[in-house]
């Protein structure tokens, strides 16, 4: 059942890195060209756009959860409902990390990275000692991750301050490299 749910959040995650790569390309041109407020007006759109996006993702998503608890013949539909709270919550950490990538802050970057990848066996362990099972382990990838989200937008907050709202970020760019990524 385990091995199905992190299929099941890798699956999702799949635009996520689609997304990232878009972004981490954008994130480094304006780095490059010394446009701190295009970096911050994209953060501010990118943010924007994609919670509309993950807000109707998470909803279709629990809409459809009866459908795919029955395919997965799962005890109880609350391990979907804790997936679906992880793809939400990791459209954002994604959106961070990759604004951490395009700065060349691959210290900040790592930091989030590793306190999220010890945290998960850590907490897992502790939560499945403690009776919570499958859910434990779900839930210890959704504090992660949290977490995760916490440390990136801490380490973001210096990139993202300066907003030049004048900024053509060349949304119709950004779509034609995004479709061969």
């Amino acid at each position: 059942v385990l091995e199905s749910l992190v299929s099941l959040i890798y699956l999702l995650g799949i635009p996520v890195s689609t997304i990232s790569l878009v972004l981490v390309k954008k994130v480094s041109e304006y780095k490059g060209s010394f446009q701190q407020g295009a970096i911050g007006k994209l953060f501010q759109k990118s943010s924007e756009t994609l919670l509309v996006y993950s807000l109707v993702g998470f909803l279709l998503f629990l809409l459809l959860s009866p459908l795919v608890n029955s395919f997965l013949n799962l005890k109880t539909i609350w391990s979907l409902v804790l997936v679906d709270l992880i793809a939400f919550v990791a459209v954002f950490v994604g959106i961070n990390r990759s604004f951490l990538q395009g700065a060349l802050k691959f210290k900040d970057l790592s930091l989030s990275l590793v306190a999220e990848a010890i945290g998960k066996p850590t907490l897992g362990v502790i939560f499945v000692i403690l009776g919570f099972g499958v859910n434990g382990a779900i839930g210890a990838i959704l504090l992660t991750v949290l977490l995760g989200y916490f440390l990136s937008k801490h380490f973001l907050k210096k990139e993202i301050k300066i907003i030049d709202l004048k900024v053509n970020l060349g949304r119709r760019d950004l779509l034609k490299y995004s479709i061969p990524v």
